[in-house]
């Protein structure tokens, strides 16, 4: 699986990593996974097509940079992108 993430979501990373709070960028798309989910479950508002958007967004950088993603599987994710 291949992702790529986009100027602005480069940024952001980086801008985590900085921060000291995470020490990976699979730490940082890790957590950014989980609140996507969360938002999920919780039937948080956001369009259908940004959190289509944000799923394969976050795939595609897991597989791009085989990032493992802790508690959260591929099948998951998959499971969830086809929901959208």
């Amino acid at each position: 699986m291949a992702i790529s993430l986009n100027a602005e979501q480069e940024r952001i990373v980086k801008e985590e990593l900085s921060s000291g709070q995470y020490t990976s960028a699979e730490e940082v798309i890790s957590q950014a996974l989980s609140a996507l989910r969360e938002q999920v479950r919780n039937n948080v508002s956001m369009p259908k097509e940004e959190r289509k958007r944000a799923v394969k967004s976050m795939l595609e950088f897991a597989e791009k940079n085989r990032t493992r993603l802790h508690d959260i599987s591929i099948k998951d994710l998959l499971h969830e992108g086809h929901r959208l």
